[in-house]
């Protein structure tokens, strides 16, 4: 049993009416053209099929009319492709912009840190230092207080 996919999902297709009379070729090519890229890849395809399937031409008016269509889908996926690159572009731009950012904020967070290390050290210098000054005032305090006190008496 076949199945047929169409009925589940849909071409969406837009329809533009009957070309403007009174163009010239470039207007009716221009004219095609824009209408064609207005349509979904999706659109684009099925026109493609509707070209070649045509019976009220000769087959080969039909190949130069598919040609056509695929014409104008290989053009909507070089704008798509172009618009892809360009916010690609942005957003490498960006990125870039953010790198510096972070190169700098890096230089900054080691300028610190070095500092802090310093600082850290010099803290532990001076608590070192002043931790013998006590531990020199408090022998020396000791020996006073026994030169102080008389001797105990023996029993």
């Amino acid at each position: 049993m076949t199945h047929h996919y169409a009925k589940e999902t849909p071409v969406n297709s837009v329809d533009f009416g009957p070309l403007p009379e009174g163009l010239t070729h470039r207007q009716l090519a221009e004219e095609e053209a824009t209408r064609d890229f207005l349509k979904s890849p999706r659109q684009l395809m099925s026109d493609v099929h509707d070209e070649i399937l045509r019976t009220d031409r000769p087959p080969e008016q039909n190949l130069i009319h598919a040609f056509k269509r695929l014409g104008s889908m290989f053009g909507a996926a070089a704008e798509a492709s172009n618009k892809a690159s360009a916010e690609n572009l942005k957003l490498q731009v960006e990125v870039a912009k953010l790198n510096i950012r972070l190169y700098w904020l890096t230089i900054v967070v080691s300028v610190l840190t070095v500092v802090a290390t310093v600082a850290g050290c010099i803290q532990a210098y001076y608590s070192y230092a002043s931790y013998k000054q006590d531990s020199v005032s408090i022998a020396e305090q000791k020996a006073k207080e026994k030169a102080v006190l008389p001797p105990l008496p023996a029993k």
